[in-house]
C-alpha cells in the first residue's frame, strides 16, 4: 500500500527500524543487538518527529477511508516467499478475514448478556473465522507453500521469534524447534490466541496437562540447542522484554 510504504520508508530512514520483511537472509529471526538498541528510549526530538509522521499518515489514511473502509496495511514484501499471484491472493484473503475479526469487537451482543457470555460468543466467532481462514489458505497453497507460510506467518512462528532471536539460532535449528512447538500448539492451543480458549479457571485439569507438556517441550528444545545456551537466551529475553511464554 503506497501510503504505508511512504511513511514506513521515512520512519526507517530516520531511525533505522528493524526490517522484519521476509526478503532478508535470516527471515526466521531478528538481530538481538538491534532489538536492544530499539528498546532504548527515544529522546524528545525523536519522539516529536515520530508523532509528526504518524499524524501525517493518519490524516492521509483518513481521507482514503472515506472511499474504502478496508485498506491493506501489509508491507509489500510480506509474502514475497510465495509466487506473485499467490502472494497477492493470500494478502487479500488475510485482509478479508482480519476485517471480519475486527467486526467482532463492534458487536456488543444483547443488553442483558453477561460479560462472560459476550466473551464466550466472541471466542466462538473467532474460532469459526480462524477455522475458515485455515481452510481457505490450505485450498490456495500447495503443501510446500503452506509450510513456508506457517514458518513465517503462523502464531507459532510469531511466538517463537523472541526465543529464536535470543538463541541466534540457525535456520535448521529454527525448523526443528518450530516442528516441536507446532505439534504442541496444535494439541494444546496457542496461549495468546483468543480463539484457543485456554482458561485454567474453567478447565483446571487440561491446563495442568498443558503445563506438564510444556515442561517436556522445554526439555526437548534444550536437548536441541544445549541447556546452557537455552537458559542464557531465556534470561536475556526476560531482561529485555519479560517472559518468553
Amino acid at each position: 500500500m503506497l501510503v504505508w510504504r511512504k511513511y514506513d520508508d521515512q520512519y526507517r530512514a530516520k531511525y533505522q527500524i528493524l526490517d522484519r520483511s521476509h526478503s532478508n537472509k535470516t527471515w526466521w529471526k531478528d538481530d538481538f543487538n538491534e532489538i536492544k538498541r530499539l528498546k532504548t528510549p527515544l529522546n524528545g526530538d525523536q519522539q516529536k518527529e515520530i508523532q509528526e509522521l504518524l499524524k501525517a499518515a493518519d490524516a492521509e489514511l483518513e481521507n482514503l477511508l472515506i472511499v474504502n473502509d478496508k485498506l491493506d496495511m501489509n508491507p509489500p514484501n510480506r509474502f514475497n516467499f510465495l509466487p506473485a499471484d499467490k502472494a497477492k491472493a493470500i494478502s487479500k484473503l488475510n485482509l478479508d478475514y482480519d476485517y471480519m475479526i475486527s467486526s467482532i469487537g463492534n458487536d456488543n451482543g444483547d443488553e442483558g448478556d453477561s460479560d462472560q457470555h459476550k466473551l464466550d460468543t466472541a471466542g466462538e466467532s473467532l474460532r469459526i473465522i480462524e477455522s475458515e481462514r485455515k481452510r481457505d489458505i490450505n485450498a490456495l497453497l500447495s503443501p510446500a507453500e503452506r509450510e513456508a507460510y506457517d514458518l513465517r506467518e503462523s502464531d507459532t512462528a510469531k511466538n517463537l521469534r523472541p526465543l529464536i532471536t535470543a538463541l541466534d539460532a540457525t535456520e535448521a535449528e529454527y525448523r526443528s524447534i518450530f516442528r516441536l512447538q507446532q505439534a504442541f500448539d496444535e494439541k494444546y492451543g496457542v496461549m495468546n490466541n483468543p480463539a484457543a480458549d485456554i482458561d485454567p479457571a474453567r478447565n483446571e485439569e487440561a491446563f495442568k496437562n498443558r503445563a506438564a507438556a510444556e515442561n517436556v517441550l522445554e526439555a526437548q528444545i534444550k536437548a536441541l540447542v544445549g541447556a546452557e545456551r537455552y537458559n542464557t537466551a531465556v534470561n536475556q529475553q526476560i531482561k529485555l522484554d519479560g517472559p518468553l511464554r
